[in-house]
C-alpha cells in the first residue's frame, strides 16, 4: 500500500503492531485507574519502551504513527510515550473493563475493589458479625485465607440445609409422638416450630439466643441418632423376649409349673398344647408393640443417661 495516497495508511505489519499495543496501554489504564496520573504515566512509559524495544529504529516512528491513531487525543512525552489514554466513558464501558481484567487480579486486589465499591455506594458493606462468621466457617471447611466463599452459593446452600433442618426436625419429632405419646421427653414448642425459631433468631429476637438455637438443634440432632442407633437392638432385644416366652425349654418350664393333665397325657403333648396356645398371641399388632416398646425404652435410657438394658 503507497503512503502518498492517504496519510493515514499503513503496512499490515504496523497495523497488528498497533492493535496489540493500544490493547495493553488501554489494560493498564483500566487497571490502575485509582493510581496518581504520574504512577500510570510511568507504567504506560515503560509498556512502550517494552514494545517498541523490538521495533527497529528506523521503522519505530512509523509504528508509532500507527498507533497514534488508535489514541487520537493523546499527547506525547518527551520519551514517546501516551501521557493518558482514553478512559472509560460509560458504564458499559467500564464494566468491560474490568471483565478483561478480573481473571488477572489477585487477592488484595479484589478486595480493594470491593472496598472501592462500598465506599462510592455502589454495594452494601458486610456488617460486622458475617465477617466473623466467615472466619469460623472457614476454620470448619478447613479453608486456606486466601480461598473465597461464593455468597450466592452460599445463600443457596443456606436454603437447602435449611429445608433439611425443618423437615427432618417435624419428621423425628412427630413419629417420636407417635411411638411414645406418654413420654417425658418431648420437643421444646413455647418458641414454635423450628422455622419460627430460626426465623426469630436471624431478626435479631432477643429472646432467642445463640445458646437456647444451638440446643434445640442438638436435640434434634440427638433424637435423630439415638432413633437410627436403636435399629441395631430391635432384632437382638426382640429375639430375647421370644425365646424367653416361646422357647422349648421356657414352654417346658412353664408347664412343669402348671402341672395338672392326667397319665394317658404325656409331658410332649402338654408341651405342644402350651406352645400353641402361647403362640395365639403373636398377631402383627403385638410384634409392632413389642418393637416400638423397645424402641421407646433405648431411647429414653439414652437421652437421660440410664444405663441401657435388653428388654
Amino acid at each position: 500500500m503507497n503512503q502518498s495516497n492517504t496519510l493515514h495508511s499503513f503496512q499490515a505489519d504496523e497495523n497488528r503492531w498497533a492493535e496489540q499495543v493500544a490493547g495493553r496501554l488501554r489494560l493498564i489504564q483500566a487497571t490502575y485507574a485509582d493510581e496518581p496520573g504520574e504512577t500510570r504515566q510511568a507504567y504506560l512509559t515503560e509498556e512502550l519502551r517494552s514494545q517498541l524495544g523490538e521495533v527497529s529504529m528506523g521503522k519505530r516512528q512509523t509504528y508509532l504513527d500507527a498507533l497514534n491513531e488508535r489514541f487520537p487525543s493523546w499527547q506525547r512525552a518527551a520519551e514517546g510515550a501516551p501521557a493518558a489514554p482514553r478512559e472509560p466513558e460509560s458504564v458499559d464501558e467500564l464494566l468491560q473493563a474490568m471483565v478483561r481484567i478480573a481473571p488477572r487480579m489477585t487477592a488484595e486486589e479484589r478486595q480493594k475493589c470491593r472496598d472501592t465499591m462500598v465506599e462510592l455506594g455502589l454495594v452494601e458493606a458486610p456488617d460486622a458479625g458475617s465477617a466473623e462468621g466467615y472466619t469460623a466457617l472457614r476454620k470448619h471447611l478447613i479453608l486456606a485465607p486466601g480461598e473465597a466463599i461464593v455468597a450466592t452459593r452460599l445463600e443457596k446452600l443456606i436454603i437447602q440445609q435449611m429445608e433439611f433442618l425443618v423437615k427432618l426436625d417435624q419428621l423425628v419429632w412427630t413419629t417420636w409422638k407417635t411411638l411414645a405419646p406418654k413420654s417425658t421427653v418431648k420437643r421444646d414448642t413455647a418458641l414454635g416450630d423450628m422455622r419460627n425459631l430460626v426465623r426469630r433468631y436471624l431478626k435479631g429476637d432477643n429472646e432467642v439466643p445463640d445458646l437456647l438455637v444451638a440446643q434445640q438443634i442438638e436435640r434434634t440432632r440427638q433424637l435423630v441418632a439415638i432413633m437410627m442407633g436403636s435399629i441395631s437392638q430391635v432384632g437382638r432385644a426382640f429375639t430375647k423376649r421370644y425365646l424367653t416366652r416361646y422357647s422349648p425349654d421356657a414352654v417346658r418350664d412353664l408347664v412343669k409349673m402348671e402341672g395338672g393333665g392326667s397319665v394317658l397325657t404325656g409331658t410332649e403333648t402338654k408341651c405342644w398344647r402350651k406352645y400353641a396356645a402361647l403362640t395365639e398371641e403373636i398377631t402383627e399388632a403385638s410384634i409392632q408393640a413389642d418393637m416400638q416398646e423397645i424402641i421407646v425404652k433405648y431411647t429414653e435410657d439414652v437421652i437421660r443417661g440410664t444405663p441401657k438394658t435388653q428388654a
